[in-house]
């Protein structure tokens, strides 16, 4: 009886070592590409930062160190993208956090035709970024873009007026950032619906709090008003 238990444990265990080389066999190919495709260009891109390369004369590379992370540093053009990419990125997080916030509670509210605004608010997130991208250029094109149009039709621009609105690098990072927002606004919203929905109500709803009480307690938004289905 002991040595058939012994016997089975065994093959148990050999079967499970089959299942983990199956396994790694299944996943080896995809590792491959992985490895080939993103892993090995980033190890070489990091060896090849620490050489000097001039591709326009066909000069020989040698080791230069840290000089060529220094010259980069010490670079206006390099301080000016960092300061945009600041600018972009703290005013499209911001701005998606609160939209998609507000967003997600008027689509959490019980009206007519709820369903389906849920269902195509995902569409700006759910294009290609290729096409929100020639979108937004139809959109921002002097003369006959969108938002010319729409500014002449409701009279804020006078119609002898035509600006340029890419044509300012200032300001390019602000337009830029409307549209990376009008994207992933509905993503934010997604997840606010879908992952903070089951939690919300328990962490703002207080002890004393009853479903049907509509008021506002103490700056607290009401319970029926935050993500209850």
């Amino acid at each position: 009886m002991d040595k058939t238990y012994r016997a089975k444990k065994k093959i148990s265990l050999n079967n499970d070592q089959k299942n983990v080389l199956l396994a790694l066999l299944f996943i080896l190919p995809t590792a491959y590409l992985l490895v080939k495709t993103f892993v090995y260009p980033v190890y070489q891109t990091i060896i090849w930062s620490f050489y000097h390369y001039n591709l326009m004369d066909g000069s020989d590379s040698y080791f230069v160190g840290f000089k060529n992370y220094l010259d980069v540093l010490q670079s206006s053009d390099f301080q000016l993208a960092m300061n945009r990419t600041l600018v972009f990125t703290l005013l499209s997080v911001v701005l998606e956090l609160i939209f998609g916030f507000v967003s997600a509670l008027l689509l959490n509210q019980n009206f007519k035709g709820r369903s389906f605004f849920r269902a195509v608010i995902i569409i700006p997130w759910a294009l290609l970024t290729l096409v929100n991208g020639l979108t937004w250029e139809w959109i921002l094109q002097p003369g006959y873009g969108g938002l010319t149009v729409i500014l002449h039709q409701l009279h804020i621009l006078a119609p002898d007026v035509n600006p340029v609105w890419l044509a300012d690098s200032s300001h390019l990072v602000y337009f830029v950032v409307l549209a990376d927002v009008w994207k992933m606004t509905p993503f934010i919203t997604i997840i606010y619906l879908q992952v903070c929905n089951p939690f919300l109500p328990i962490c703002m709803k207080p002890p004393c709090w009853t479903e049907r009480d509509s008021g506002v307690r103490s700056g607290i938004l009401p319970y029926h008003s935050l993500f209850h289905r």
